[in-house]
């Protein structure tokens, strides 16, 4: 039993001696070594071992930046996001502070998280005002990406008179429609929405059997027939009704999407500002 303690007394020693004995500083330019040459998740491993190893360098926040970086790379937005955060509670100066907060800001965009982006950049101007057109500027796209046209088209537009894609965003902000209003517009004539979305066959198709089977029904309770009136109207006439009003609001989010996915493409495939990198 003694021998077996000093066997495993003996190797805890090994160990402790073989990880203080890591050369850190080696750990880290082999990272950044491999960043360079884009083998961005072999670098993750050698970065993520650096920091184990040197839990107080002063290299911290570019080492965790890297790391960042490199999951957003890979496209990997979710694992990006603590070491863009780490990169800033790790900055030296507000300067990397700031400009951890901007890469951060580009992540969460392309993370599908706009309003977390916002509130980053916001934080960002405050430490950084000289470079408050560059923040208004990813504060206009985070604002794109949430289909908030109107306040896209303002900031672009104040930075850069005359912006395509500024231009594009008021003309996409005036050509959308406000789904619940095409839902009571379809209540009162139905089918109407529709056809005005250019949904032809359906707005049509709307019209035709919510006016055949109201009439039906109506008919039915004038000339007292009341059970088929009272049939006629919850199985059939409500039905369509029902289906029309539902079918007024979907098209209209569905219109909405459509302009907006239709501006998206164009900055991503036509539009010569910056991206947060796809």
């Amino acid at each position: 039993m003694r021998s077996v303690i000093a066997v495993l007394m003996l190797l805890c020693q090994v160990n402790t001696f073989s990880q203080t004995g890591v050369d850190a500083s080696g750990l880290f330019r082999k990272g950044k070594e491999l960043y360079t040459r884009a083998e961005y998740f072999h670098a993750i491993t050698e970065l993520k071992r650096y920091l184990f190893f040197a839990p107080d360098s002063a290299l911290h926040h570019e080492a965790n930046l890297m790391i960042a970086a490199a999951y957003k790379k890979g496209g990997f937005y979710r694992l990006a996001s603590p070491y863009f955060l780490n990169a800033r509670n790790s900055a030296q100066n507000t300067r990397d502070e700031a400009a951890a907060l901007i890469e951060h800001a580009k992540n969460e965009i392309l993370k599908g998280s706009p309003a977390t982006a916002q509130k980053i950049l916001n934080l960002a101007s405050a430490r950084s005002p000289e470079r408050r057109d560059e923040i208004r500027y990813w504060n206009g796209i985070a604002g794109l990406f949430a289909g908030n046209l109107a306040s896209a088209a303002a900031i672009l537009d104040s930075l850069s008179p005359g912006d395509s894609l500024a231009a594009l965003c008021r003309l996409g902000e005036a050509d959308l429609v406000n789904p619940e209003v095409m839902k009571i517009i379809s209540a009162f004539l139905p089918g109407l929405p529709q056809i005005y979305l250019g949904e032809y066959s359906s707005g049509l198709l709307s019209l035709f059997w919510c006016g055949l089977w109201g009439y039906t029904a109506a008919t039915a309770f004038t000339a007292d027939r009341i059970f088929d009136g009272i049939m006629t109207g919850n199985f059939l006439f409500f039905r369509f009704y029902n289906g029309n009003l539902e079918n007024a609001e979907i098209f209209g989010q569905n219109h909405n999407t459509r302009i907006k996915n239709s501006i998206l493409s164009f900055y991503q495939n036509n539009y010569n500002g910056l991206k947060p990198e796809w």
